[in-house]
């Protein structure tokens, strides 16, 4: 099977205007604007581990509940949980 191919934080494009830049530990920050919700997680689903969402609330929340459900299906690694 090829590698997967992976995107550099940052390239992904939205349809509305992008604001970017650099935090102090070198992550990039980005501020973007996404159609409806359903977008808005579907675009962070596709940079997988490579971005978190910051805010909304409701979008942290729904990626949280995801990747629960996505580690319940496919078994929880052992070792101790973070929050």
């Amino acid at each position: 099977m090829p590698a997967p191919r992976t995107r550099r934080p940052g390239s992904f494009r939205t349809p509305a205007g992008r604001a970017e830049e650099s935090d102090a530990d070198g992550r990039l920050r980005l501020e973007a604007t996404f159609q409806d919700p359903r977008h808005a997680e579907w675009a962070l689903w596709c940079l997988g581990t490579h971005a978190e969402a910051l805010a909304p609330q409701w979008l942290r929340d729904s990626r949280r509940q995801s990747a629960a459900e996505i580690a319940t299906r496919y078994g929880a690694p052992p070792g101790p949980a973070t929050a």
